[in-house]
């Protein structure tokens, strides 16, 4: 390489990978041998190591190295396209012929005899993702053991598994379709990184797009302070930023109890400010790097147009129909009352789950309720939901009712106050819904809920299903709930819920001042 390409290529890569985490992850993830990683002292003197021996670590190693970056950093596209056009120009003291190479791969004609890379196929679209395919994704958090954490899920799901990204106290593991074993593989997993870190916590999400992390995000608190964010996941939500700074600042609180303020984080760019969800990824949410947020308390309207519902009614269905064409196995729509401005949209959820047994009809007899562990509930595996948009629909969340026989802590039983048998009452909903609300994460939890993902057993003996809130909690209740596929009652991570949930940790540097973490 010339020096000229060779300069463009190091002061790239210490823009952009300027602390170790970054660094190592990238070079973990071309193949660059562990063992032979330079010690990091600062991105000066760590790259200039790195890029001298790249070659002769990695087969193809900068174009590998470029590839990654894009892929992981879109901001980069335009300088890696530059760098990668100017390495398949001979620089004028070479002759073109000593530039000719046959690069392995069943490329075209033209690239072979051209010397030319091959299009990095993730350079296609943006934030990494590749058209057609999708990434099943394992995440420790709460645990800085990426090379252990890579090592178990190999031996768990085998050697087709790669390292995606390492950021604080986090790092994210691609593995292979684990179709509707994922629960199991996860719990497997976090057995084995538990005897290395009993606090840490494995999660499994399927993602649409590469998890790739954010170099750079300027994010304003709720006191007008201004951060950088680096190593940022692009799998993170509004949410978990909104924490990160609502605990930095220390003068709101991000929540729903009461005297709390709970806040919201816009979107802020040159034309326009947007809320965003607070539960979608950023990466979906359009976030892009060197982006700026700005979280800020939450001000609710109070009142509601006809022409104010209708918008939320439509976006609304396409919302939901959304995650139908993203999640068709396990979520379909079964039918609407109106096509276009439904009052009730009915779907059906494919998955393991819960009926209550035949001939139950109260708590059984017995001091404190010794029966419970021989309570058998019936395994299902479909269930019809119905989802109601009232008239104050968006600024009341929609009505969740089951349809079908469901045994779950969270659902109506039998009729009490006007509240009909098979209504979901569950915390989280009643209390963290918002007008501008993604359905599809509603759609998303509903699923969850069916399949004993997600469940809520604070409310105990005054929950909408006394019995099975009581009978979840005992050891019988939850080996059923793991051995269906559902989660254990200490592995439930609910979004926007902190309680259930601790905030995930970033590394923040105030404008202007000395590097800090949360």
């Amino acid at each position: 390489m010339s020096q000229g390409r060779e300069r463009g290529l190091l002061a790239l890569m210490q823009d952009i990978y300027h602390t170790e985490p970054q660094a190592r992850t990238v070079l973990m993830s071309i193949g660059y041998p562990k063992e032979a990683i330079p010690r990091f002292e600062s991105a000066d003197t760590f790259w200039p190591q790195v890029i001298s021996s790249l070659e002769g670590k990695v087969t193809r190693g900068t174009i590998e190295l470029l590839k990654a970056t894009a892929d992981n950093n879109p901001g980069t596209r335009a300088d890696v396209d530059r760098l990668l056009g100017k390495m398949a120009e001979p620089p004028p003291e070479e002759q073109p012929e000593s530039m000719v190479r046959q690069p392995p791969g069943p490329w075209g004609t033209e690239q072979a005899t051209s010397g030319l890379p091959p299009p990095p196929p993730a350079l296609t679209d943006a934030g990494g993702s590749v058209s057609g395919r999708d990434w099943p994704t394992l995440i420790l958090e709460g645990a800085d053991l990426p090379e252990q954490f890579l090592a178990v899920v190999r031996d768990v799901v085998g050697q087709d598994a790669d390292l995606l990204y390492i950021a604080r106290l986090q790092s994210a593991v691609r593995i292979p379709d684990p179709g509707d074993q994922d629960e199991a593989v996860r719990q497997k997993v976090q057995e084995e990184m538990r005897a290395l870190a009993m606090s840490c916590m494995v999660t499994y999400q399927r993602f649409s797009f590469q998890p790739y992390l954010y170099t750079g995000l300027v994010v304003y608190g709720p006191d007008t302070s201004g951060y950088q964010m680096s190593s940022v996941p692009a799998t993170s939500s509004p949410e978990d930023i909104a924490a990160a700074i609502v605990t930095q600042t220390h003068d709101v609180r991000s929540g729903a109890k009461e005297g709390v303020v709970r806040v919201v984080v816009d979107h802020e760019s040159a034309d326009s400010i947007r809320r965003l969800d607070p539960y979608t990824t950023l990466h979906e949410c359009g976030v892009r790097e060197g982006d700026r947020l700005r979280v800020a308390p939450d001000a609710i309207a109070g009142s509601l147009s006809p022409e104010l519902r209708m918008e939320a009614l439509l976006k609304a269905v396409a919302q939901i129909r959304g995650y139908e064409a993203r999640n068709r196995a396990e979520f379909t729509i079964a039918g609407c009352d109106d096509e276009e401005l439904p009052g009730r949209i009915t779907v059906e959820i494919t998955g393991n789950g819960l009926a209550p047994p035949a001939g139950l009809v109260g708590l059984p007899a017995g001091s404190d309720h010794d029966g419970l562990e021989a309570i058998a509930p019936v395994l299902i595996r479909k269930h019809q939901v119905a989802i109601y948009f009232s008239a104050m629909f968006p600024l009341a969340a929609p009505e969740i009712v089951w349809e079908t026989p469901v045994f779950h802590p969270n659902i109506r039983w039998a009729s009490q106050d006007g509240v009909s048998p098979g209504m979901l009452q569950f915390h989280p909903l009643l209390l963290g819904y918002r007008p501008a609300h993604d359905l599809a994460n509603v759609a998303r939890m509903i699923a969850s809920i069916a399949r004993y993902r997600d469940y809520d057993l604070r409310e105990g003996p005054d929950s909408p299903n006394p019995v099975a809130a009581l009978w979840a909690r005992t050891e019988a209740g939850q080996t059923m709930i793991k051995a269906i596929g559902g989660r254990p009652l200490a592995d439930v991570l609910r979004e926007g819920d902190r309680a259930a949930r601790p905030p995930r940790l970033f590394w923040l540097k105030p404008l202007g001042g000395e590097p800090g973490g949360h």
